[in-house]
Parts: C-alpha cells; structure tokens; sequence
C-alpha cells in the first residue's frame, strides 16, 4: 500500500534526525501536518516537549509553527519547525 505524502514525509524526518539530513517539505506535507494537529484535545498547559523545552500556550505554539512552514515550507530555516510539531504530535497522539 502506498504511503501518504505526511507518512513518507514522517519517516524522512525520523531519518533526518539520526543522520542530520536537510529534507524539503512541501505545502501539500504542511497542510497534511496541519490537518493532524486540528482537532487534537490539546493537553493542558504548561507542556513539555523536550526537557527544558516547555510549551506555555499551546495554540499559539501550533499557530507559529504551522506560518513558518506555510511562508516558506521548503526552507532549511522551517526545519525546526517541522520537528517541533511532529514531536508534539508523537507525545500528544497517543494520549487521544
């Protein structure tokens, strides 16, 4: 079966973090990420995603994530990006 674009894309950045390989997000990844976090139950805040990384307001942090991958999806300086909300959403998933 085919993966979807998020999927492939997931398992890209999963790659990217052992190796340290810049990969590209397209719109179309960023609007599927964005797709994922709406309509999560949020967590309370605050909210750690990394150890000593805390998360005051949580929709907010979405929301600034999601317009820089929207304003330039493709950019090494989006990166971050990615991996915050991916990270949130590995945390914040299983707990739906």
């Amino acid at each position: 079966m085919p993966q979807s674009g998020f999927t492939e894309f997931q398992n890209i950045v999963q790659m990217d973090e052992l190796f340290a390989i810049f990969v590209h997000m397209t719109a179309e990844q960023v609007e599927d990420l964005a797709n994922r976090l709406h309509g999560l139950q949020l967590p309370a805040a605050p909210f750690e995603l990394y150890p000593g990384t805390i998360i005051a307001d949580i929709e907010a942090f979405i929301e600034a994530q999601l317009i820089m991958l929207r304003h330039n999806p493709e950019t090494k300086t989006s990166q971050p990006a990615a991996w915050r909300l991916l990270k949130f959403l590995e945390l914040v998933e299983p707990m739906q």
